[in-house]
């Protein structure tokens, strides 16, 4: 059924959810998977592009320090598993664009992601990469609502 599994991680705990999840769906199909982290670009202006300042650069090391804690703390959560699951770490100002782009270098057959699942002026302020995601997917995408 499923070759090859892709799960994004923000970077906290509420992403494990959806990591156990994947895990235990790739052990019992035999896929491989793979956990995706994407660290924002803060040095980069949203919606020009142009350099930020040297705060914006301070942000962006600690949101790397965060990505590489989040990996170790990710290897220890699925250790006694009975496959290894490869780890890819990406830098970008956008996360969905880079969630699809690698599920479609990996040839993923599946996306496992976590949402929040806000609605209203939540939704409207905060967004949802999910929803960025879900829409222009070519892959099956696996939302777990998490609280």
């Amino acid at each position: 059924m499923y070759r090859h599994i892709l799960v994004t991680s923000d970077g906290s705990e509420f992403s494990d959810p959806a990591i156990w999840h994947a895990a235990e769906l790739s052990r019992s199909v035999g896929a491989r998977l793979t956990v995706l982290h994407v660290v924002p670009d803060a040095h980069l202006n949203l919606s020009t592009g142009d350099d930020l300042s040297v705060e914006a650069r301070t942000l962006e090391r600690g949101w790397k320090a965060e990505s590489e804690t989040d990996f170790v703390r990710i290897s220890t959560l699925l250790e006694g598993t009975v496959f290894s699951p490869q780890l890819v770490q990406a830098h970008h100002a956008h996360v969905a664009p880079v969630i699809l782009r690698e599920a479609g270098r990996l040839d993923v057959d599946l996306i496992v992601m976590a949402t929040h699942g806000r609605t209203g002026m939540a939704h409207l302020i905060h967004g949802s990469v999910a929803e960025d995601v879900v829409r222009p997917s070519s892959t099956p995408v696996l939302l777990l609502h998490v609280r």
